[in-house]
């Protein structure tokens, strides 16, 4: 039996974790399509995907528009895979490939497609979460499920702990699927379309603190968007303060009180208050991208944090 190929279109953490694994398999990887870095993530990543494509002799080429087209002309790949790509692939680089195309989605679907997945997920409380390998098709992650793994979410896991569960999620998923790639695209599930639903993209601006919200939900949002994401974020007389560190607080209730007002100061943080009169413990925070103790900073009952 001849040995299946396959061309992977990759980026990130996303990427790297997928070629080691497609690597490992009884692949042969023709040619990786590399995209662009995003801000919040790790440029070393993309340095570690080289540097394995070349220990592996594998051809890197770029996303350009002429590349993409030279590669849809030329390839003999049977498979296209996509781990960590931010881009659609359109039709037509589908078609390029003879036996189909696979792409994983950090999110249950069909629920959560789209943008954002891992810090909706934990935004929303979400308690069980999985990992989707699905086949790529024209609507934003709507092909039929090839396979899946469930995650639990814990009460105090973050952006960058969820994280890495994926990836160890998604090596284990492909591990599992790739020596029977062919049969689990054949049995692949279609999407259950009534059930669908969408995360849209979020932007830095969405994660200042709004103090009306409950304390839970302000603990999600910074655990949510933790560093190295820009961070939830409020600011204090003018200055800008990134939360990183928090929890909510038992009690008391203030039945009295001002979304954002300084509750009690104590060695353990500060306790700002929050829309249902319950507080948030805040322990660490950034001021211009130094970590400092929140008492340091914060240093009055009468002062607010909007």
């Amino acid at each position: 039996m001849s040995q299946p190929s396959a061309t992977l279109f990759l980026g990130g953490a996303v990427g790297i974790c997928a070629l080691k694994a497609v690597a490992d398999s009884q692949f042969r990887i023709d040619t990786v399509i590399l995209d662009r870095p995003h801000a919040h993530e790790d440029p070393g990543d993309w340095d570690r995907i080289k540097r394995l494509c070349v220990r592996l002799g594998i051809s890197i080429i770029s996303n350009s528009a002429d590349a993409l087209d030279a590669w849809q002309r030329t390839t003999s790949s049977q498979y296209l895979m996509s781990f960590g790509y931010r881009r659609m692939i359109s039709r037509e680089l589908r078609n390029a490939v003879s036996k189909g195309s696979l792409g994983t989605h950090f999110a249950p679907l069909p629920r959560y497609r789209g943008f954002a997945p891992l810090h909706w997920a934990i935004i929303n409380g979400e308690p069980e979460w999985a990992i989707s390998l699905f086949i790529l098709q024209d609507e934003v992650d709507s092909g039929p499920i090839v396979a899946s793994s469930p995650i639990l979410i814990g009460p105090r896991d973050d952006i960058n702990t969820l994280y890495s569960k994926s990836l160890k999620v998604l090596k284990d998923l492909l591990d599992e699927v790739l020596p029977h790639l062919d049969k689990a695209i054949a049995t692949a599930i279609p999407q259950n379309e009534d059930l669908a639903t969408y995360g849209c993209a979020r932007n830095p601006s969405d994660s200042r603190v709004d103090w009306r919200d409950s304390s839970a939900r302000i603990d999600r949002l910074v655990r949510a968007v933790a560093p190295p994401f820009p961070g939830a974020f409020c600011f204090l007389e003018g200055t800008k303060i990134v939360l990183v560190e928090c929890e909510p607080v038992a009690g008391p209730i203030f039945e009295g009180h001002v979304p954002g007002r300084v509750g009690r100061i104590s060695s353990k943080g500060v306790e700002v208050l929050c829309g249902l009169g319950e507080a948030l413990l805040i322990r660490t925070i950034l001021v211009d991208g130094v970590l400092k103790p929140a008492h340091d900073v914060i240093r009055s009952p009468r002062q607010t944090l909007t």
